[in-house]
């Protein structure tokens, strides 16, 4: 999740490692008193990632140099939202091919492929990752929820959908472009406890 506000923390600054820490710039992000862990935090802006678990009416408290500030907040079962990324070639959604290129107009995807989308809200996973750890590999840390891919209201097949391993708080989801999907630009929806994303857009070619 992003916090905005004024006077978040005293200085610029961002996690170097894993696990997440609770503590960034003297500034830290509690839920119902548990810490959270920090991906980011500036003057204006704090990256956290919720606890698993929590749902329902919480309070959310910001403590930094400058003071402390407390609201409440609902957190649903999910709200899934795909990241986008920056490349010179200007922000397209996250989506990579199997080789890990960005699916883009230059590089669309393909009928038959499988392409990986990293995106967050998914909810809870299955077995006992910890917020702000690392996820495995082995065993997958796959979503409770099932989750579905719709790509201009037609269902892609989903083949995995869970924590994206070697990252903390980070999903993936691999979807199938079908065989017969013709040439054009696609509005992407991902759908989890039946709540669908805002659509991202992607290029389908041969």
């Amino acid at each position: 999740m992003s916090i905005f506000g004024f006077a978040l923390a005293s200085e610029e600054q961002g996690a170097r490692a894993l696990p997440l820490p609770g503590e960034l710039s003297s500034t830290t992000v509690s839920l119902a008193g548990m810490r959270m862990p920090l991906l980011y935090v500036s003057a204006t802006q704090i990256n956290a990632q919720l606890p698993f678990g929590r749902l329902g009416r919480q309070s959310l408290t910001v403590t930094s140099p400058n003071g402390s500030s407390t609201v409440e907040i609902d957190i649903t079962p999910a709200a899934p939202a795909v990241f986008t990324v920056y490349p010179p070639q200007g922000a397209v959604p996250a989506v990579v091919h199997a080789s890990g290129g960005l699916v883009s107009s230059g590089a669309p995807a393909t009928p038959g492929e499988v392409v990986s989308l990293y995106l967050t809200g998914l909810g809870g996973v299955q077995g006992s990752v910890q917020e702000g750890q690392s996820a495995p590999l082995f065993p997958l840390a796959r979503t409770v929820a099932t989750v579905e891919a719709m790509l201009t209201g037609r269902r892609l097949a989903t083949a995995y959908s869970g924590l994206a391993p070697g990252f903390a708080g980070l999903y993936q989801v691999n979807v199938k472009i079908a065989e017969d999907t013709a040439p054009g630009s696609y509005q992407l929806r991902i759908v989890a406890e039946a709540v669908a994303s805002d659509p991202v857009y992607l290029p389908v070619g041969y």
